[in-house]
């Protein structure tokens, strides 16, 4: 595989010399994999009768914490490397991942946002998040809304 597929040379923009830019495959092909997931995923939640909003929500963090997670990982298994080159670890942003550390970032958050969503009665997290500042505390893992401030938040979709 070639390490760039294209680069696009210097170009003026308002005024400032811009460029090269040069555009890694891996980099190109991990969005187009994600775009395709996440078109898969809404098409399937759809058939599935599910909210597609939902669903691709919890992807978007999961793929957040898939890239967080291979990160990680490829610093814990290439820590010899990086102990003696401390400047390298900047190249933590030019390098791709350890498959097994993507998966053990992505599971866990999809597991905790599944399990928001079904302790929120199937709404959407972020109106629950949105929400949140005029809760109060009634437990341990658990916030209510009096009858009173229940109107306050602002409106969520499918409300």
């Amino acid at each position: 595989m070639h390490p760039r597929l294209f680069t696009v040379p210097a170009f003026e923009l308002f005024g400032r010399m811009v460029g090269p830019l040069a555009m890694p495959t891996y980099g190109i092909l991990l969005v187009l994999g994600m775009l395709a997931g996440l078109w898969i995923v809404t098409r399937q939640a759809r058939k599935a009768g599910l909210v597609p909003e939902t669903i691709t929500d919890m992807a978007v963090y999961a793929i957040i914490a898939g890239l967080m997670g291979a990160k990680v990982l490829l610093l814990i298994v290439e820590w010899p490397f990086y102990s003696r080159n401390p400047r390298e670890l900047l190249s933590l942003f030019q390098s791709g991942g350890v498959f097994y550390g993507g998966l053990l970032g992505a599971i866990p958050v999809a597991f905790w946002y599944a399990a928001a969503i079904s302790s929120t009665g199937g709404r959407r997290r972020t109106c629950w998040l949105r929400a949140w500042r005029w809760a109060r505390p009634s437990g341990a893992w658990d916030a209510s809304w009096p009858a009173a401030v229940t109107a306050s938040p602002p409106a969520c979709p499918g409300r």
